[in-house]
């Protein structure tokens, strides 16, 4: 079995840092199994809670570009 989570803590998402992004975690499971000499079943889910970083929030070009 293989778990695997990706966090991203929240974040500054502008210049002058007053506004921020949510913060998000996935997890993620894999299972192989053997079955035969020459068979193994995988199955797997991605994204078990099923949350999603969101697109929303001031989003600029950095000042002076």
């Amino acid at each position: 079995m293989t778990l695997r989570a990706v966090h991203e803590s929240k974040s500054f998402v502008d210049v002058q840092n007053e506004a921020t992004s949510l913060g998000w975690t996935t997890l993620d499971v894999k299972v192989n199994q053997e079955v035969g000499k020459h068979t193994t079943l995988f199955a797997g889910i991605d994204n078990v809670t099923d949350l999603h970083r969101t697109r929303t929030g001031p989003i600029s070009a950095t000042s002076g570009r």
